[in-house]
């Protein structure tokens, strides 16, 4: 009987000193993986990724350009002369022709002679749709002057808007909204002259 006691105290103090014996520290709850904890557990910084974006002594000065207020590191790549400051000298001629008197007017009575032509053609008579397709002759070379005013003359297309002018006042097609339209061509004449007066002469 006293054995029988000896082995189950013998079992009990084996499983108790099991229960009671700390385990070791393997490091299973510190954060990161295994590169990144050392030989005591300790955590250890990963490696810095600082300079994977810098230049190489090798690579060819300008082919990197880093933006304005951007920290070191996030530089981009961008191509040889990407960025320029030089206007378009084709461009700045164009607008320069477009900027004249005589052009900006073609643009402020082809309005007004449009709506002639249209005034015409609803009217119907033979003679209304000849003044017609006199307007939309002068509307294109109008449109046209605007585009490339180099290629026109535009003293001889104001002869022939005054000359087609006359006709029409004098026609029996011709009517309120045809007079008015008229006049207003002729005010916006008078404004080109004026500016042509205080420019200095230089119509184109």
């Amino acid at each position: 009987m006293k054995r029988w006691m000896v082995v189950v105290a013998g079992v009990m103090g084996i499983g108790l000193a099991v229960l009671l014996i700390p385990r070791p520290d393997t490091g299973s709850d510190v954060q990161g993986t295994p590169a990144e904890i050392g030989a005591g557990g300790e955590a250890i910084a990963p490696p810095s990724d600082h300079g994977k974006n810098e230049i190489k002594e090798d690579e060819t000065p300008g082919t990197r350009l880093a933006r304005p207020g951007v920290a070191s590191g996030t530089d981009r790549v961008v191509m040889p002369n990407a960025i320029s400051g030089t206007p378009n000298p084709a461009a700045a001629l164009m607008l320069e022709k477009r900027n004249t008197p005589a052009a900006k007017t073609a643009a402020r009575i082809t309005a007004p002679w449009t709506q002639v032509r249209r005034v015409l053609n609803a009217e119907g008579s033979d003679e209304a749709k000849a003044f017609g397709e006199e307007a939309d002759q002068m509307i294109a070379d109008l449109r046209n002057m605007r585009r490339t005013p180099e290629d026109y003359d535009f003293a001889e297309i104001e002869t022939r808007m005054a000359e087609l002018t006359t006709r029409i006042r004098s026609s029996d097609v011709a009517n309120d909204e045809v007079e008015r339209m008229l006049v207003l061509v002729e005010e916006r004449m008078s404004d080109y002259h004026s500016l042509v007066s205080a420019e200095g002469g230089d119509a184109g």
